[in-house]
C-alpha cells in the first residue's frame, strides 16, 4: 500500500500552517492537455476514493498546502463545465497538440504572471500530498527546480524557481523533454516517505493498482 501522511502529526501541524500564511509568490500549473487515449477517458474526470474528480483533489490539495494561483491546461475536449472554477483558477485550452508538453507548460506559466516559484503537477499523478508540497516549498532556494524523489527515484510534482521559469519561456523546442532542459540548471532533490510521488496513472490498469489497494479514508 502507498505510503501516506495519516497520523502524522508534524505533516497536520505544516498544513495548517501553510493553510494560515498562504504562498502568494507562488503558483502550480496543471498539466491536462493530453488526449488520454490509453486511459480512454480524459484522467482529470476520473474519480478519486474520496468523489473528487482528480482535478479537483488536486485543485484541494494545492490549496490545502496554501497555494491559491493555480493555472489549469486543458485538452480542447474537456468540457469546461467540468473544471472546477474559484479565485485564483485560471483556466487555458491548448488547442495545439503539436505544441508539446513544453507548450503547455508555457500557456501554464504565462497565465500566472509575477509568480516567483511555481509547481508543475501531472494529471496522471492526482496525489499531491500538502506535506510534500510544503517540504518542496522550504527548499525553493536550494537550485533552480526542487524535485520530491523516495527511496532515490524522482518523482512529482516539480517545483521551479524564477530561472526555470525564464528559461522554459525563452526556449521554444516542443520535443525537448522537461528533465533535459531543467537538467541545464542546478537541481535539488528532496527525499520523502510518500511512495505516491511515483505515480504514473496512464491506463485502466495504472488506476487499478494505484487505487485498488487503498480507501478513501486515507484522504480523510
Amino acid at each position: 500500500m502507498p505510503a501516506t501522511t495519516k497520523g502524522n502529526s508534524h505533516a497536520r501541524s505544516v498544513i495548517r500552517a501553510a493553510r494560515r500564511t498562504g504562498k502568494p509568490e507562488t503558483g502550480c500549473v496543471v498539466l491536462s492537455a493530453g488526449a488520454s487515449s490509453r486511459m480512454g477517458s480524459h484522467k482529470a474526470l476520473l474519480p478519486m476514493p474520496d468523489g473528487r474528480s482528480f482535478l479537483s483533489h488536486i485543485i484541494f490539495q494545492y490549496r490545502c498546502a496554501g497555494v491559491h494561483r493555480i493555472a489549469v491546461v486543458l485538452h480542447p475536449d474537456i468540457p469546461l463545465e467540468s473544471i472546477p472554477v474559484g479565485p485564483g483558477i485560471t483556466v487555458v485550452v491548448n488547442h495545439s497538440a503539436a505544441a508539446g508538453r513544453l507548450g503547455s507548460l508555457r500557456l501554464g506559466l504565462a497565465a500566472l504572471p509575477g509568480v516567483e516559484h511555481c509547481f508543475i503537477n501531472n494529471i496522471d499523478n492526482p496525489y499531491a500530498d500538502p506535506a510534500t508540497i510544503e517540504r518542496l516549498h522550504v527548499a525553493r532556494d536550494r537550485a533552480a527546480s526542487i524535485t520530491p524523489c523516495h527511496q532515490g527515484r524522482g518523482g512529482h510534482p516539480v517545483l521551479l524557481g524564477r530561472a526555470a521559469i525564464d528559461l522554459i519561456a525563452e526556449r521554444t523546442e516542443t520535443d525537448l523533454p522537461l528533465r533535459d532542459l531543467l537538467a541545464l540548471l542546478p537541481t535539488h532533490r528532496v527525499e520523502v516517505q510518500d511512495a505516491r510521488i511515483l505515480a504514473n496513472i496512464n491506463t485502466p490498469e495504472d488506476h487499478t493498482h494505484w487505487f485498488g489497494a487503498i480507501t478513501g479514508d486515507e484522504y480523510a
